[in-house]
């Protein structure tokens, strides 16, 4: 009886003792799986906020370009049809204006982090203003050329409002009406809604590379916040599990994955910085010359701005006579007359930051040595330019050029921006001296 009552005990003593490994077992079976779930969960949702990122980064640097280049390309073809009037011409303008108006619509209802649609409304109303120009041009060629109104080929052309000045050059002989269509696809008020285009473009295009690398910047440090809390807490657990094998080899295959989607997470952030970088190249190298953009020139001034114990010389150059070069013999010619140049400028300052500002302006930025020997440089510019090959097919096709200096120092008076307004003052000072004493 004694012993009996013995090993009821001892069975109670070993089912209770089996009960609480039971339950630990289960609850540690139970908190592995949520722990698993809830990382992946965690791993999961950084993929897709880097994926989401990087689709509204490709998204808004494509509007950037877009707006850009599609307006170049309407300029292009509005030139072209005056020029040659052939309705191809016509034809393709209608057809990229309609893409446009299309991506702008889409664009309308799309979420906008970055504030891109804020910067680029004046850019798209003053590209809307360029396309008014363009269509008063295209009606004066074809009225000029006997065409009805009901005869033309778009309505945009046909419904277009005219000027008194438009009005007067109808009145005018038919070539002398088309001579104005074609300049005001060309004058300096023009010239001035490209250039305004272009500048809100880049300004865009700057602020999305800078609020994407930030928002990177903080997203991978956040999860890898995330993923370190998450590593001491596993560690934590697995040495509870210890004497239970079955969840050993649980955590272990839980580990191996967790470290494999870490793995994919950082070859997916490096493949996108890379990305950026990339971006931010093409957005500082101009495409025709190869010289500096006036994105990386702004970026040049914002690092003089933080050091301003530094002394340094800007040179503005403007090339003369390209609007007549390209009215003359057609923008093939004046990109090779830019060429030309931006050569010439390439070679004289090969040690300093050379920089195309716009259609035909160049900025040089000398410091240290060069900034030193500034005059002797600016001297050796006009000889290299006098000596420059000839461009093919130009009549007296030598690179001609005005410029305007002015140097910052430390210690003088003026501030950088005062210095930047001086030398664009003395550029445009000489260009008008220039213009003279050709007139003469």
């Amino acid at each position: 009886m004694i012993k009996k009552q013995h090993t009821t005990k001892d069975e109670k003593r070993n089912l209770i003792i089996i009960n609480v490994i039971m339950s630990l077992f289960i609850v540690l079976c139970i908190g592995g799986i949520i722990e698993m779930v809830r990382e992946s969960s965690m791993i999961l949702s950084a993929q897709n906020n880097i994926s989401t990122l990087y689709e509204q980064y490709t998204d808004y640097i494509e509007s950037c370009h877009s707006l850009y280049k599609g307006s170049d390309y309407l300029t292009d073809q509005a030139r072209l049809y005056s020029e040659t009037e052939s309705i191809t011409h016509v034809n393709n303008y209608f057809k990229e204006y309609g893409s446009m108006k299309q991506r702008d619509s889409s664009n309308a209802d799309a979420k906008d982090p970055f504030g891109i649609k804020t910067m680029l409304a004046d850019a798209y109303r003053v590209s809307e203003e360029l396309s008014q120009t363009e269509f008063r041009s295209m009606y004066i060629i074809m009225s000029a050329n006997g065409f009805e109104k009901s005869d033309m080929p778009n309505d945009m052309i046909r419904n277009v409002t005219l000027t008194e000045a438009d009005l007067a050059a109808l009145s005018d002989s038919p070539e002398n009406a088309k001579a104005y269509a074609r300049e005001i696809l060309k004058d300096d008020e023009y010239e001035r809604q490209r250039n305004f285009i272009l500048g809100k473009s880049d300004d865009a295009l700057e602020k999305v590379i800078t609020f994407e690398e930030t928002e990177l910047e903080e997203l991978i440090r956040s999860q890898t916040h995330n993923i370190n809390l998450q590593t001491v807490f596993v560690s934590v657990f697995i040495f509870l599990e210890i004497a239970l094998a079955l969840l050993v080899i649980f955590h272990s295959i839980r580990q191996f994955r967790r470290e494999r989607q870490v793995e994919e997470i950082t070859a997916e952030s490096k493949e996108l910085h890379e990305q950026l970088h990339t971006f931010e190249n093409i957005a500082k190298i101009d495409s025709l010359t190869g010289l500096h953009t006036a994105y990386y020139y702004y970026e040049v001034i914002e690092q003089v701005k933080q050091y301003p114990d530094e002394p340094f010389s800007l040179i503005m150059c403007d090339i003369n006579n390209l609007k007549q070069t390209n009215d003359a013999y057609g923008h093939a010619v004046g990109n090779n007359y830019i060429l030309n140049f931006s050569k010439v400028i390439r070679r004289v300052f090969d040690k300093d930051i050379v920089c195309r500002y716009g259609g035909d302006e160049f900025i040089v930025v000398l410091r240290g040595k060069d900034y030193d020997n500034r005059d002797s440089l600016i001297k050796k510019l006009r000889e290299e330019a006098a000596l420059a090959e000839k461009i093919d097919g130009i009549e007296n096709g030598y690179v001609s050029f005005s410029f305007g200096s002015a140097t910052y120092r430390p210690e003088g008076d003026m501030q950088i921006d005062e210095v930047i307004e001086l030398a664009d003052m003395r550029m445009y000072s000489e260009k008008r001296k220039y213009k003279a004493t050709k007139n003469q």
